[in-house]
């Protein structure tokens, strides 16, 4: 563009009800209601379709919420419209010069997010006088937030599942635009691309449904490989992108602190597999419930491993609670659950019992290589209960030969994905 090239306004300056109602048009087809804010700011021309320019794109932020069945509790649907306003649109953003489009997404089911508000431009502030920014930002932030309330959950999931990753394609789709001249900007700085993903991430539809990671034992690279070969990851790439992924542990099936920590581990992995870093957030309680009616369409349950304290001689752990695919290292969040096992071990005594760690796998893969895994793991185990005071503990790798059911699989076939589950596990006795 030359210097003397014309050039449009991005989105509208933040205006009052009056001065709104001659100057930015209610966008009717997306917000048919206005929804009052304060000081009299008209949220149908806040958050209105109009006003989009040609200038460069300084920030693109999506939103995707999870609507599917799973997310209702007893209480009904979890509130979350000021944790997203708030993180969706912050100082970051609204203090950008030029195009800041916002986008919400619904997600629930097979089928692709339906977004009621798509590449929307936020207003541009009028300027810093008197914290004058700061008394806009708010008043854009209360817009989203009543917008939110008024629009989520809807009527939620019209299908059963939830596909995820479905819903990650459509969100980083929308951040195409120009968000490629936004490096051209005249601050001279990138964009800010924002991916906000409200789950409780029990993906249980498509190729990251994680019933073929926690039930058929597949590695997250084998997972995310399929998802690649079969296109559902539509080349996927969220490198560059700030992703942070809130998983809500609000739904009707609560988790456990060990199972919710193997949920965060997986997505931990398969963010990572498509470029995103250090997407998770912080579990966070909602702000309430919204009083709304779950939707017909059920969920398929999603078969978490869980640890079993039956007494206190034997505790038997869930390999995939403290170990990736195919791993001999422990997770991160395999420390709590080990902590607790040692606490039932010790039953209160000031000292440590004498035990034993065993390490078994499933019936996949040759005999040798199962034996030498599951040694490794019990290693692993022992080598913390260790640092956990347990002077005396003695390791072995049992492999496959003491399954607790028989035909988990046969000539490499997964038979039975809940029997695999259950022989795959780390057991610790107390030594008599």
């Amino acid at each position: 563009m030359s210097a003397m090239s014309e050039r449009r306004p991005p989105a509208g300056r933040l205006v009052t009800a009056a001065a709104a109602a001659l100057l930015l048009p209610a966008a009717a087809a997306c917000f048919p209601d206005p929804v009052p804010a304060a000081d009299g700011v008209r949220c149908d021309a806040v958050l209105s379709s109009t006003g989009a320019s040609d200038a460069p794109v300084t920030a693109e932020v999506v939103v995707l919420i999870d609507v599917s069945a799973s997310m209702w509790t007893d209480q009904g649907y979890p509130d979350l419209a000021e944790r997203i306003a708030a993180e969706a649109v912050d100082a970051d953003v609204f203090g950008r010069p030029d195009q800041r489009l916002l986008s919400v997404g619904l997600f629930g089911g097979p089928g692709a997010p339906a977004f009621p508000l798509d590449r929307v431009p936020l207003p541009e502030a009028v300027g810093l006088a008197d914290g004058r920014q700061a008394t806009d930002l708010r008043a854009v932030t209360e817009c989203l937030k009543e917008e939110l309330r008024e629009r989520v959950p809807g009527d939620g999931a019209l299908r059963a599942g939830s596909d995820i990753l479905r819903a990650l394609t459509a969100g980083a789709g929308r951040m195409e635009g120009n968000a490629g001249e936004a490096g051209n900007a005249e601050d001279g700085e990138g964009a800010d691309r924002r991916l906000l993903v409200y789950t409780d991430g029990l993906a249980n539809t498509g190729c990251l449904d994680m019933d073929r990671y926690f039930g058929d034992g597949l590695g997250s690279e084998e997972v995310t490989a399929d998802c690649a070969a079969s296109g559902e990851d539509r080349g996927l790439e969220l490198s560059g992108v700030d992703v942070r992924l809130h998983l809500q542990d609000t739904g009707a099936e609560a988790r456990d602190p060990s199972q919710d920590a193997a949920v965060r581990s997986y997505w931990e992995q398969v963010c990572a597999a498509f470029g995103g870093t250090d997407c998770l957030e912080e579990a966070q309680a909602p702000g309430g419930y919204v009083d709304a009616a779950a939707p017909e369409a059920e969920d398929p349950e999603v078969a978490l491993p869980r640890a079993e304290f039956p007494d206190r001689g034997t505790v038997s752990l869930p390999s995939q609670l403290l170990f990736a695919f195919d791993s001999a290292e422990l997770l991160d969040e395999a420390e709590t659950l080990l902590d607790e096992a040692a606490a039932h071990l010790r039953d209160g005594a000031d000292e440590a019992p004498r035990v034993t760690v065993t390490g078994h796998t499933d019936s996949k893969g040759s005999g040798g290589y199962n034996e030498d895994l599951s040694l490794r793991r019990a290693e692993a185990v022992a080598e913390y209960l260790e640092s956990a005071g347990f002077a005396e503990v003695s390791v072995s790798g049992a492999g496959e030969r003491d399954p607790v059911c028989e035909g988990d699989y046969r000539d490499g076939e997964l038979l039975d994905a809940a029997c695999a589950q259950e022989n795959r596990r780390v057991d610790i006795e107390i030594a008599d």
